[in-house]
């Protein structure tokens, strides 16, 4: 939502001609994505439990979905900031090195995924960390880019400005419409399936969906 909606806003400026504009705006936007992370963060870990069993998992399942979602929740900022920066990249014209960190992160967790389950026998909590440790590549480059950028977007000082962060929202909410609606019908698939069939009925629609 903040990523799609506070991109348009700093195109605009850009484009205005308001480059001190742009850039202000565009660091306050990596500011309140990070700080969306960290809450997300610190409700998640507060409020593990309930949250796992209102998604429905049953009291086999629990012990899993609490090591991945406790181990996934510690990168979550990460994760707000990948799709930040991953958006403003294209806005700072290199769309091509935004989308080659995206791809480098997708083969880290690949690569992660084998190293911490097959080698490291971490079993759930090693699938987490193999997609938790992709997240930080952009995240880590990111900040790298704009803090020495010459061009168009850079870190600068920044002012407070609800209304930028309301309309980057509101600009961006169809896009939070639609991954909200991708999460729903997972939901309601897990929970179907649950019913169905147990926890073979999820692990099968976990591997559909994925593929």
């Amino acid at each position: 939502m903040t990523a799609t909606g506070g991109n348009a806003i700093v195109s605009r400026k850009m484009g205005a001609g308001e480059s001190q504009e742009a850039k202000e705006d565009f660091t306050l936007l990596i500011i309140t994505g990070a700080a969306i992370g960290f809450l997300i963060l610190l409700c998640g870990t507060i409020w593990i439990d309930p949250i796992i069993y209102a998604l429905g998992a049953s009291d086999l399942l629990f012990p899993y979905c609490k090591g991945y979602l406790m181990t996934l929740l510690l990168f979550v900022p990460a994760n707000v900031l990948q799709t930040l920066f991953s958006n403003l990249f294209v806005t700072a014209g290199k769309p091509g090195f935004g989308f080659g960190l995206s791809v480098l992160a997708g083969v880290a967790n690949i690569i992660l995924d084998y190293i911490f389950i097959a080698l490291c026998n971490l079993d759930i909590q090693g699938a987490a960390l193999g997609t938790g440790f992709g997240y930080p590549f952009p995240t880590v480059v990111g900040p790298i880019y704009f803090a020495r950028s010459k061009g168009t977007l850079s870190f600068t000082k920044p002012e407070l400005k609800w209304a930028v962060i309301k309309e980057s929202c509101f600009n961006g909410s169809s896009e939070m419409v639609g991954q909200l609606a991708t999460a729903i019908t997972t939901f309601l698939f897990n929970n179907t399936m649950m019913d169905l069939l147990g926890e073979d009925g999820v692990a099968a629609i976990t591997i559909i969906i994925y593929a």
